[in-house]
């Protein structure tokens, strides 16, 4: 772990996103999909409060350029990503 690095605090909303982008990156991961659940989060936080989305999307972008990704691209495959789990989890209350 020490090796990629810990959380780069110069994101305040998206250092969790940098994190992953950088180990799945350069720490030869590989990703597997589940068909369950493992975490169930409750909305809230920096990156859903809707006064923090520039914010936020500055910080992705960012991210996604540093590592060599196509920014609006990623960010925008990142936002359609999420809508299926949220009909889900509205849809299993």
């Amino acid at each position: 772990m020490m090796r990629l690095g810990l959380y780069n605090e110069s994101y305040k909303i998206a250092a969790d996103s940098e994190l992953l982008v950088r180990y799945l990156m350069t720490g030869g991961l590989s990703v597997t999909y589940l068909k369950e659940y493992v975490v169930r989060m409750r909305m809230g936080g920096l990156s859903t409060d809707s006064a923090k989305r520039k914010k936020m999307w500055g910080e992705d972008i960012r991210v996604y350029s540093s590592h060599g990704l196509w920014p609006t691209l990623t960010k925008l495959e990142k936002m359609a990503w999420k809508v299926p789990q949220f009909v889900l989890a509205l849809l299993k209350g």
